[in-house]
Parts: structure tokens; C-alpha cells; sequence
């Protein structure tokens, strides 16, 4: 059997007889191996061939190639076993590098029975001068691409040239090659079981070929798609991850936990997501004045817990040091903070802020931030040295006149019983002449006209400019008015930013101080205090073509990281080997989990997605196809026998039949008749059709229609019985082949005979001749038949009669007179014509109503002449005539005593049942003629009758007399 070994087998016998040729010796300590360039390299083993060969001694040795100039050394052998390292090519006789490509290391191919780098062509004129062919489709030179190629002896397998195998019959016929019968097909081959080959070995088409993988040996095909190596080692069967939940990675499906790319925080560290997203590792670490956020180390901004007052109250700085946090102040409250000890609380207010108010006698103004008093003035002595008082926050006169109003304050003062009453004036007022007026400012208010600090009158209606608080301010300080005093700004009027949440852009009002909040629109966010569009997901790594790009934090704005490499691609966030060009298809593997399903390269090139086909169709040649056949079916095309191929979809050619057979049914089959042949039956198909099927493997069998009969390879008419006599023309005819036809037998025409009811009968008139019967006859038109032998009887129309064989118009009555001119003229016996009798002219006398009369006559006079009434004129010149005939002559029609007779119609009647009776109008003479129906007079047939099936009918006249 073939035999091939592998990485880690002793070549120290074949390298030594190459060393010894080239000139060196073997032997001692200094045995020659081949190994890595790099005898230290400790890469682990990938499962793949290995592309050196290595002996078990770890001694590092030159790597350049032998000397192809060396002569090759081919031992002899008659098997395989003959070869350890190498093949035996039985044909010749010799051990050989290799028969086919996989006797060949990885990367190397089999030309000309020995190993090499693969030669790119185009065509068949490079490869030539290398003894071997261009295969278009691996587009590099091959040993043969069919058998043509080959030369005698040798047959083309996986595009080398071997030996034909050996017929056989058993396995003991192979054993001198080393080999075992593959009964099918009857020839010695190399295995039959994958226990006919070594353990790195499969067997395959009678072949042992070197295992792809071990058993059990997994490999990622794709992102989503786990390789596991079959039992034989023959081929990866591919097994998909969960979807959206697993991907492949190192071997197998591991769970995904997070975005390539993605960066997240743990703690201090920022951990990077893998390039399958099944595993974080760490990328960064923080510093102590540093946090971990949206993976990413920020700096601090504060110290965590630490306080301060802002525009809103109390200030704390959050726990991860990157923001401060507000706790508003109530309006009564007012944030006061211990700088040293990086507090600050909410003071309650112990007055309001800038109201002037009356302590005892004392007039005093409370503070800007509502928490002390400073007393402004004592009211017991006022300015002009009279005693006063402290009344609503201003110092008045102590005494006063009933009647008198003044002010105090906010207040009219009024003189009751020599005190003084106040009443305070609204919100919006002030006191003037003792009246509540409005006002433009709270009297004596020190308050903030935006920046600037203004001090109101004591009456509220004019305000005095004080201090613009602008200008303390100083770079990145600026400066303005809050409770009528200068405070560092909360922000810059007008200035935007962002809220904690990002959610709103907050606007600085006018003052300075607060700010005013708009809500951002939906799939927006606030980014340096503007609304911003979403475009991506805050720190997504993510692909755009080929480049890496990230989502910065605020997921409105990328940043492109790099650009995959020529060879790479970028796929889910990281550049990535490219597994397929993308959009090219594939059909599954048909061992694999995607048998029958179309694959197709996603447009990252990093994975085949699978598909199965529409129902009705499979995948073939990298697309679905419609399937049109049952796999490995045959069918017939002409004489070509056609195999479905193995999903259905087409068909190739298996076989073309011999010049002497057919194809039917998809197979080469000798036809027992030829197409469109017909023949009748025998036995029991006897009086069947048969007809030859468009196959030519079978008779179709038939019935005839009615009326016809199977003879001579058709369907013919029954034309008659089998000897039965007929005639064809003037020829005496026999009933033959089954009653289909007449055979000719004798020309009456021969003996002036004519042929009738299959005898020759001597004619006894002429074709087309025609007479006038006589008889019972009479007046019938008789015609000679077509064969001669009868007279064919008919009646002439009403108003005629027959004769010199025809049928003429009837103009008169036998035996009747009339006139033309002054001539008597009679009735001729058939009535068809007058015929001159007596010329009246002769005896100078006149024609009338048949008779000659003299031309004078008595006026009015009324006479007979014959069968007509004839009248003298009124001059007594001539005779006007009334004929009384009516041309019947069964009537009498007769002239008496001047008047027209008319008599009964004559009556016939011979007491004959069988015929019928009646008058001849032209002879006024009795005929009969047969009749129709049933005789009913309890005789046979009487005269003039013959008896024919069952019946009495009247006898065709054979002779009858002429007029």
C-alpha cells in the first residue's frame, strides 16, 4: 500500500547518499538533518504539514537548498513498500519524489514527478518545456488535465499521470503491488477503507491521501463559524456559533460579552474588548488623580467630598473627583463656606436681605446676604436737633399737630392726638407728601441694575448710581451686582453650557447669575454647551470601509484611529484577516452544516453567511439554481445518456449508445423494431394494430375502428366478404385480403359485355339512352341505367307527358279539333303538338271551334261544334268560340244544345291491392303502377311484384317498348 510519511520522520540515509554525491561524508557524530533555520525557535505546532523534514537529532545544519545540479538516485521497485520515502511508479519501475501533489510539501506541486514551486500560466506553451500542461483553473502548470494527456499506460488522476490500474478480480491478483481490489469496478487500487492506509492517511477514491486535520481538531472558518475535523481526518465539518450570543475564536465558540474594540472601565483600569468580543484585557491603568469613565482615565477636578458655595447653594465635589454636585439653598438661606476646612453649609437669614427696618429707636439695613444688620442711624436726635423716632424703617419727628401727614419710610405718617400713625405703603409705592404714590425703586434700596449697584431715593421715584461692579473685574474673574453688592460671577451673560445630564443647553441669564435651560431634541445631546445630532455610540469602536474609526465620548463626533493594511480589513472595530472577497459565493460544504445552503462572503470579508435556497431549487456553482432533475438520475438525449448531477440542478453527459442501440429510460438499450414500422397481430393480438414505439423497445397494440380490419400493417376499410363477387367498371371483381380489396378477374368488356352484380351480362340498351313507356308504362320517361341491364322508370311533370323519349309540355287532348286561321287542326296521340286536318279556306268557309262553318250566320245564333260552344256575332259576319275542353281527357267534356258538359272524372280500379290505379289525362286510358307497403290480399306476390326481404315490391322492368 502507498505509504507516506510526514514532519519529525528520519531522512538521514536519503541526505547522506546527497551529501556523499555532492562530495561530503556521513558519518560519526556529523549525521546531516534538515531543521528550521532556527533550531531554538519554539513555535507551537499549528497541525498543519510541516514544510521542513527533521530527524530526531537537535543539531542546527546549513538551509540552503541541495544542488539541483546533482543527478537524481531512483532505486528500483515493484511496490510501494520499496519506496519508504519516496513512491514507486510501477510503470517504470523506480522510486519517484511524488505522483501526486499531497506526496509534496505544503505550497509545493507534483510536475513530472517531482516537487516544485507551482508555475503560473495562461496557457499550455510555458508548461512544455516542463513536460506538463496549463490548468486555467489553478492557473499553474500540471502533469495532465485527462487522460488525452497521458501517455500509453497511464490514465490522468488529480491532475498527474499514473499507471492504469490492474484489472482484477480479487484482492490476491493486487497483492504483488500492494494492493486491494475494488470489486465495482474491477481494478487494483491503493485502499478500499480508511484501515487500508496509515494513520495520517484517508482513503479516497481508491487512494490514501494525507489527513487534513486530526480527529477532533477544531479551527475558526469565521467569526461565526466553529471547524471541527471528522473522524477520518478527511475534511472540517462546520458548526455555527449562536447566533448574536457566541463567536469563534482559538478553536471554539465562546460567549460574546462586549463590542471589538469597545473600551469600559474596571476599577482603575480600562479594559479594551478582544477583536470577537468574547474577552476584555486591560489597556490603561489611572492614576490616584485620575478616574476610570466611558473607558477612558480623566482627570480630577476637585477632591471627592470637598465643598464650596455656587450660584445655587452648596457645591460638592462628586466621589470620582470629576464634577461638583448643587444642593440648593432655600430662598431664606444663604451658602456660607469655611475655606480652611473645605466646607460650606446653608446659613438661615436673620433678616431680609436689604430691608431697612426700626431696632428700638434705631434705623437699620439688613445685609446683602440676609444673615446681620448694620444700623444705619439712631432716630432719638434727628438732624435738625429735635426729638424723633424710629417709625417703618425711618427716622421721623417725635411730635406733631393733629392733622399732619408726612412720610416715613415706606409709610404716611398721620398726626393722631400728637402721635404719629403709620400705614405702609404697597409693594410698588412709596411715601411722598404723605401719600402712597408708585415708585421706580424701593426707597433707600441699594439693589443691582444688571452690573451696576444703584442706591434708591428715601421716596422710591429716582435711584442713584453707586458702583459698576465690571470693573473689579479681572481675567478669568469677572465681576457683578447681586444684592446691591459686587460677588464674582456665576457665569458669563449669555454664555452657554451644559446641564450635569447633558440633556439641556443652560443659557446664562443677563445678570450673570442662574441660568436658563432648553431641552435638547430627541437623538440629540449637549456638547460645549450646544445641541449636537447623535451619530454614533458614546466610545463605540466601530468600521467605516476599511478604516477603525471611535465615537468620542459624546457619541457626536469620530475619530478615525487607523487604516487596515493591504491584506486586512476592518470588521467589527479592529482589522482583521480577510476570510473571502466580499459578495462572493459559495455552496456549503457538504458535510458541513451548510450543505445545501448558498454562501455568501459578507461585506466585510470576514465571514460566510449562509442561506438556503428557495423551495424548488439547491445550490450549485456558487448560486441557486432551479433544480430540474432527481440527483444521479438518467434521462435521454438522442442517443446520449444524461446523469443528474448530485443536487439537481443539470445534467452531463454519462454515456453515448452505440450506432446499434438506443437510449431509453436514461440507458443504452437494443431495439426490437423501427419507429413509425406498424404490423398486425397474432395468437392472442391477432386482428390488433401494432404499431412501433417512438422508443423502438415495444409494440403498441390497437384496436381497429369499426368497420375495418388489421392487414398488411394497417387499419383498412371492410369492403366486402371474402369470396364474394362484385364489379369495378366493366371488370368481374373477387372480395380478397381479408375482404379489404377486389381483385380484378375478368374484362366483360372483353365478350361487349358490361359487368353487373359481380356477373358478365350481355346490355339491353345503350349508356344514356332514354324512351317513352308503354303499357302500365305509359307515359313514364324510361331511362337505360348505368349498367346497361334496366330501364330506370320516372314520371314526367304535371302538365307534360313523354315522348320520342323526353318529356314534353301537354298543349291539347287526344282526338281534339281546333282552328289556326281559317284551318282545321286535330290533336296529335301524345297532346304535346296539333297536326293540320282540313283547310275551311277551300270551300270559302271559316275555322270555328274545330269544324269548318260558312262565314255568315244568324246573329245570336248558339251551336255545338264538337267540344265547343260557338256564337254568331252580332253582325252575323262570324263566330266568336268558347272551348269546353279542360285538356283531361278522364273528363268528358262535351257541347250540347249550344251549352259546355261537363261529366265525372273516369275511375280505375283493377281490384289489385298491390298496385295503384289511376286515369292517363292525355289518353283518357286506366294505369297502374305497384304499390307501396305491405300485400294484404293473403297472396303471394301477385302479377308485377317480386317477393324481396320479406317484402312485395314491384318489378324492374328489364325490356319494355318504345313509342
Amino acid at each position: 500500500m502507498s505509504m507516506f510519511q510526514f514532519s519529525g520522520r528520519s531522512v538521514s540515509a536519503t541526505v547522506c547518499l546527497l551529501v556523499l554525491l555532492a562530495g561530503s561524508g556521513c558519518g560519526g557524530d556529523k549525521e546531516v538533518v534538515a531543521g528550521p533555520a532556527d533550531a531554538t525557535s519554539s513555535s507551537p505546532d499549528t497541525g498543519e504539514l510541516d514544510s521542513q523534514i527533521v530527524s530526531d537529532v537537535p543539531v542546527a545544519v546549513d538551509t540552503q537548498p541541495v544542488d539541483t545540479s546533482v543527478p537524481d538516485v531512483k532505486s528500483a521497485c515493484e511496490k510501494q513498500s520499496d519506496c519508504p520515502e519516496q513512491q514507486c511508479d510501477v510503470l517504470t519501475g523506480q522510486c519517484v519524489a511524488c505522483l501526486f501533489d499531497y506526496h509534496c510539501d505544503k505550497g509545493l506541486t507534483c510536475l513530472a514527478q517531482t516537487c516544485e514551486k507551482p508555475t503560473p500560466c495562461l496557457g499550455d506553451k510555458v508548461c512544455l518545456s516542463k513536460g506538463g500542461v496549463c490548468n486555467l483553473e489553478a492557473n499553474a502548470c500540471v502533469d495532465c488535465n485527462g487522460d488525452a494527456d497521458c501517455g500509453e499506460g497511464t490514465v490522468c488522476k488529480l491532475n498527474s499521470c499514473v499507471p492504469a490500474s490492474k484489472a482484477c478480480k480479487s484482492s490476491k491478483d493486487c497483492a504483488e503491488l500492494d494492493q486491494v481490489c475494488d470489486q465495482q469496478s474491477g481494478s487494483c487500487v491503493d485502499c478500499q477503507l480508511d484501515t487500508d492506509c496509515s494513520a495520517e492517511t484517508y482513503c479516497a477514491d481508491g487512494m490514501c491521501i494525507p489527513d487534513i486535520c486530526t480527529k477532533g481538531q477544531t479551527k475558526c472558518k469565521s467569526v461565526t463559524v466553529l471547524q471541527v475535523c471528522n473522524g477520518a481526518g478527511s475534511a472540517y465539518n462546520d458548526l455555527e456559533c449562536e447566533a448574536d450570543a457566541e463567536a469563534c475564536d482559538e478553536g471554539e465558540c465562546k460567549k460574546v460579552i462586549c463590542q471589538p474594540g469597545e473600551k469600559v472601565c474596571d476599577g482603575v483600569y480600562v479594559k479594551e474588548c478582544s477583536a470577537r468580543g468574547v474577552d476584555l484585557s486591560i489597556s490603561a491603568s489611572c492614576t490616584a488623580d485620575e478616574t476610570c469613565q466611558s473607558g477612558s482615565c480623566l482627570p480630577h477636578i476637585c477632591d471627592p467630598g470637598e465643598q464650596k458655595c455656587s450660584s445655587k447653594g452648596v457645591a460638592t465635589c462628586a466621589d470620582d473627583g470629576l464634577s461638583w454636585v448643587d444642593s440648593l439653598c432655600s430662598s431664606k438661606e444663604t451658602c456660607v463656606a469655611d475655606a480652611g476646612a473645605a466646607t460650606a453649609k446653608c446659613e438661615p437669614h436673620i433678616c431680609t436681605p436689604n430691608l431697612p427696618t426700626c431696632d428700638g429707636n434705631a434705623y437699620s439695613i439688613c445685609s446683602d446676604d440676609g444673615l446681620n444688620k448694620k444700623i444705619i442711624n439712631d432716630c432719638t436726635k434727628l438732624s435738625d436737633g429735635g426729638p424723633g423716632v424710629c417709625l417703618s424703617g425711618a427716622c421721623v419727628a417725635n411730635s406733631c399737630n393733629a392733622g399732619d401727614k408726612g412720610c416715613a419710610g415706606l409709610a404716611t405718617t398721620t398726626c393722631v392726638a400728637g402721635k404719629w400713625q403709620t400705614k405702609s405703603c404697597g409693594p410698588k409705592e412709596t411715601c411722598a407728601a404723605g401719600k402712597c404714590v408708585p415708585v421706580s425703586c424701593v426707597p433707600k434700596e441699594i439693589y443691582c441694575d444688571l452690573n451696576v449697584i444703584k442706591l434708591c431715593s428715601p421716596n422710591g421715584d429716582t435711584a442713584k448710581f453707586v458702583k459698576d461692579c465690571a470693573s473689579e473685574s479681572k481675567p478669568g474673574k469677572p465681576r457683578g451686582c447681586k444684592g446691591g453688592i459686587c460677588v464674582d460671577l456665576d457665569c458669563m451673560p449669555g454664555a452657554t453650557s451644559c446641564s450635569a445630564d447633558n440633556n439641556s443647553v443652560e443659557t446664562c441669564k443677563a445678570t450673570g447669575f442662574g441660568k436658563v435651560a432648553q431641552q435638547c431634541a430627541a437623538q440629540q445631546t449637549c456638547v460645549t454647551g450646544a445641541c449636537k445630532a447623535l451619530i454614533c455610540t458614546s466610545g463605540q469602536v466601530y468600521c467605516k470601509g476599511n478604516d477603525v474609526m471611535k465615537c468620542d465620548a459624546t457619541g457626536t463626533a469620530t475619530q478615525k484611529l487607523s487604516t487596515c493594511p493591504k491584506g486586512k480589513i476592518c470588521g467589527k472595530g479592529a482589522c482583521l484577516n480577510q476570510l473571502c472577497n466580499p459578495g462572493q459565493t459559495q455552496c456549503g460544504d457538504i458535510f458541513g452544516a451548510n450543505a445545501g445552503k448558498l454562501e455568501t462572503c459578507s461585506a466585510d470579508g470576514m465571514a460566510w453567511n449562509a442561506s438556503p435556497c428557495a423551495s424548488g431549487s439547491a445550490c450549485d456553482d456558487g448560486s441557486c439554481k432551479t433544480v430540474i432533475c432527481k440527483p444521479t438520475s438518467s434521462i435521454c438525449q438522442g442517443s446520449d445518456v444524461m446523469q443528474c448531477n448530485a443536487v439537481g440542478t443539470s445534467f452531463v453527459k454519462k454515456q453515448t449508445c452505440l450506432k446499434t442501440q438506443v437510449c431509453n429510460e436514461g440507458a443504452c438499450k437494443t431495439p426490437i423494431c423501427k419507429k413509425g414500422v406498424s404490423t398486425c397481430g397474432a395468437g392472442a393480438q391477432s386482428g390488433k394494430l401494432l404499431t412501433c414505439a417512438q422508443s423502438e423497445l415495444a409494440w403498441l397494440e390497437s384496436s381497429c375502428p369499426a368497420g375495418t380490419i388489421c392487414y398488411g400493417g394497417g387499419c383498412k376499410q371492410v369492403l366486402c366478404k371474402m369470396g364474394e363477387l362484385g364489379c369495378q367498371g366493366t371488370k368481374q371483381v373477387s372480395c380478397g385480403n381479408n375482404g379489404t380489396s377486389w381483385v380484378p378477374k375478368v374484362d366483360c368488356a372483353t365478350n361487349k359485355q358490361v359487368c353487373s352484380e359481380g356477373a358478365c351480362k350481355s346490355p339491353i340498351c345503350s349508356k344514356g339512352s332514354s324512351s317513352c313507356g308503354v303499357g302500365t308504362q305509359a307515359g313514364a320517361l324510361l331511362t337505360c341505367s348505368a349498367d346497361q341491364l334496366k330501364w330506370l322508370e320516372s314520371k314526367c311533370p304535371v302538365g307534360t307527358t313523354c315522348f320520342s323519349g323526353a318529356c314534353k309540355q301537354v298543349v291539347c287532348s287526344m282526338g281534339e279539333n281546333s282552328c289556326v286561321g281559317d284551318s282545321v287542326v286535330t290533336c296529335a296521340d301524345d297532346g304535346t303538338s296539333w297536326t293540320p286536318s282540313t283547310d275551311c279556306a277551300a270551300n270559302k268557309q271559316t275555322c270555328v271551334g274545330g269544324i269548318c262553318k260558312s262565314k255568315q250566320c244568324k246573329a245570336g245564333e248558339v251551336q255545338c261544334a264538337g267540344t265547343t260552344v260557338i256564337t254568331c256575332n252580332t253582325t252575323g259576319t262570324g263566330w266568336v268560340t268558347q272551348n269546353c275542353s279542360d285538356n283531361n281527357a278522364c273528363t268528358p267534356d262535351t257541347c250540347k244544345d249550344g251549352k259546355c258538359q261537363y261529366g265525372a272524372s273516369k275511375v280505375c280500379d283493377d281490384k289489385d291491392p298491390c298496385t295503384n290505379d289511376a286515369c292517363n289525362v292525355i289518353t283518357g286510358q286506366c294505369v297502374t303502377s305497384p304499390a307501396s307497403g305491405n300485400c294484404d290480399d293473403g297472396l303471394k306476390c301477385t302479377q308485377g311484384e317480386v317477393c324481396q326481404a320479406g317484402k312485395c315490391q314491384p318489378y324492374e322492368w328489364d325490356l319494355v317498348g318504345t313509342v
